[in-house]
């Protein structure tokens, strides 16, 4: 870790004032030059939380005096990051007003939850796009209701493949796309979401001025962590922020929530998040909260390669070379017998799948002559990747033994 990584963690610690020792208290301390403001902004904005340290930096630390070219970039990030969630979620309104209106159940997950409900303020949590979750049988209502709503779908055939978990509808005017779920991950992934159980435990919430349903707290944080190991940690800090921002704003039943995460098999991901948002940023776990989770020994290498994760630097790599979600968990399976499996599954997608994406049926013959379609666009997702990881030299692999051991570890049920 860095100084400006440093600093930056000081701002968005979560711990009481008092409690957190790398804020420049003395007035000599609060003379960082311009040069360190940069740091720490350049460092803020590669982890997605530049929104976050200026709203710190002028309500939490009002007292801390950032040079003004810096501190206007801050005000322009947060004043960016309103501006696009306030589209975004106008998009949101209509979609779930449409949704409502035809008697589909939603829950709102991630980003636009955790922006307006945990968060309090959409500026704060930067999103790429809105995800929900609606039952399986709904699906065909939900599709009726985004197209009304002025959502284009960008699947062809929405029959739900077994093997998928996800549909995606776009908004042109707002910029806006929509991740329709019916189940939490894809079945690679060796997880056992129970949708049904989630449904019974979901909240209500006012979200984008609509009545919906939200995850219970336990879920959500379970979901965060879940989200966060998955793709390695590639989102850096910010998984954690919103880890450290729900246990602080959110009842949090600690007993139910390692009951919950035992039974998924997330364990080993979530008290792994959840130790790092501790360590890193203050976020107020209890003392045997971790163990309800998961009592197995953390391993040191674990432990360490999780944190360098946090804090990679992505642009080390070359151009496209960070690795898509399927090749990192292709890589941290230790068994051969588990990594044909995968490669099987990616490379021989069911006929439902193929029909997803391409403009064919799943009961015709034509469905066929998609597959080599599927494959390249396969390969071209993670040709990079994959040249940086077997002929790269100069630059460390994207995915190093060290890695790959970090993704088994998560991704072995506990």
């Amino acid at each position: 870790m860095n100084i400006a990584q440093a600093r930056l963690l000081a701002f968005l610690n979560y711990a009481p004032r008092e409690k957190s020792l790398l804020l420049p208290c003395s007035s000599e301390e609060r003379n960082w030059s311009e040069e360190d403001w940069g740091a720490v902004l350049a460092e803020a904005r590669r982890h997605g939380l530049s929104p976050l340290l200026y709203y710190r930096t002028k309500l939490r630390e009002p007292d801390i005096v950032v040079p003004s070219q810096v501190g206007g970039k801050l005000r322009s990030d947060y004043l960016l990051s309103a501006a696009v969630n306030v589209r975004r979620f106008r998009a949101l309104t209509s979609a779930l007003e449409a949704l409502k209106a035809a008697g589909v159940p939603t829950i709102v997950l991630k980003g636009a939850y955790l922006a307006e409900a945990v968060y309090g303020n959409i500026a704060l949590r930067p999103m790429s796009d809105v995800d929900l979750l609606v039952q399986r049988e709904d699906l065909g209502q939900a599709d009726a209701a985004l197209v009304m709503a002025g959502f284009t779908a960008r699947e062809f055939h929405l029959s739900p493949p077994e093997d998928e978990n996800e549909f995606h509808y776009f908004n042109t005017a707002a910029k806006t796309m929509i991740e329709v779920h019916w189940e939490m991950t894809k079945p690679d992934y060796p997880f056992r979401w129970d949708v049904g159980l989630l449904w019974e435990a979901a909240i209500p919430a006012r979200i984008a001025g609509v009545n919906v349903l939200a995850l219970s707290p336990e879920d959500l944080l379970i979901h965060i962590g879940v989200h966060a190991a998955i793709h390695r940690f590639a989102f850096g800090l910010r998984p954690l922020c919103d880890l450290a921002e729900v246990v602080s704003r959110l009842a949090m039943n600690w007993e139910f929530l390692g009951v919950r995460a035992r039974a998924s098999g997330v364990g080993r991901s979530v008290r792994l998040l959840l130790a790092l948002a501790a360590e890193l940023l203050g976020a107020a776990i209890p003392a045997n909260g971790l163990d309800r989770i998961d009592s197995s020994p953390l391993p040191s290498e674990i432990w360490n390669e999780a944190k360098e994760s946090v804090f990679k630097d992505e642009s080390d790599q070359s151009p496209g070379a960070t690795p898509h979600p399927n090749l990192v968990l292709f890589m941290g399976r230790k068994r051969w017998r588990d990594k044909l499996a995968l490669a099987a599954r990616r490379i021989f997608p069911s006929r439902q799948s193929i029909a997803a994406r391409y403009p064919v049926r799943a009961d015709s013959p034509r469905v066929f002559f998609y597959y080599p379609a599927s494959f390249w666009v396969l390969f071209k997702n993670n040709a990079p990747a994959l040249r940086a990881l077997f002929f790269g030299r100069k630059r460390r692999s994207p995915i190093d033994k060290k890695a790959a051991a970090l993704m088994d570890w998560m991704m072995t049920r506990d």
